[in-house]
């Protein structure tokens, strides 16, 4: 049985969908474009300069927008279809950076 879930859920799953793979594509883009790499490895957070940490608050921080922008609109989407959306989102996208690093490891 599908049910129509709020407002507020759907417009943070849809944010979810749209983060986890802009997170894959900069995974892949930072790897293959070096200037990016050295970009985020230049910014400091808290003293720390890492750019997994700038990476990793880029995406929370995109999420979070994202999430109340998407929580504004009305979409009617099923918690069923929702749910199998992120799943394969995620593994799609998860076996996509897998993919690319197992390539990387051989070249």
């Amino acid at each position: 049985m599908n049910s129509t879930l709020n407002k507020t859920t759907v417009g943070f799953g849809i944010a979810s969908v749209v983060v986890i793979i802009l997170n894959t594509v900069l995974t892949i883009t930072k790897e293959l474009y070096p200037p990016l790499l050295t970009y985020m490895k230049s910014i400091s957070i808290l003293g720390v300069k890492h750019h997994w940490l700038f990476h990793g608050l880029s995406i929370v921080v995109l999420f979070c927008i994202s999430g109340w922008i998407f929580s504004k609109k009305e979409f009617g989407v099923t918690d069923s279809s929702l749910s199998k959306t992120i799943a394969w989102t995620t593994i799609l996208s998860s076996l996509g950076i897998f993919i690319f690093f197992l390539i990387e490891l051989f070249k």
